[in-house]
């Protein structure tokens, strides 16, 4: 069950829309200016942590493989 059969066009322009003023639009924008940082800095920060997963596992198959390193549950 809906409160309103259909939306006419027309009938936009009558519908209010509540906005914060000024002061609290910046305040706002401020607050997520910060959170897209925070989040921007933990995907840097993954990232460079992904990049060096990488590395030591390459690091630890070239180890394993030529023998520098023993592989578990391998016999030689």
């Amino acid at each position: 069950m809906t409160t309103v059969a259909h939306l006419n066009m027309s009938d936009i322009h009558d519908i209010p829309i509540a906005v914060p003023d000024k002061d609290e639009q910046q305040r706002i924008l401020a607050q997520v200016r910060t959170e897209v940082r925070r989040h921007e800095e933990a995907v840097t920060k993954l990232n460079k942590q992904i990049t060096l997963l990488a590395e030591r596992r390459q690091a630890l198959i070239t180890a394993v493989v030529t023998g520098g390193m023993p592989a578990p549950g391998v016999s030689v």
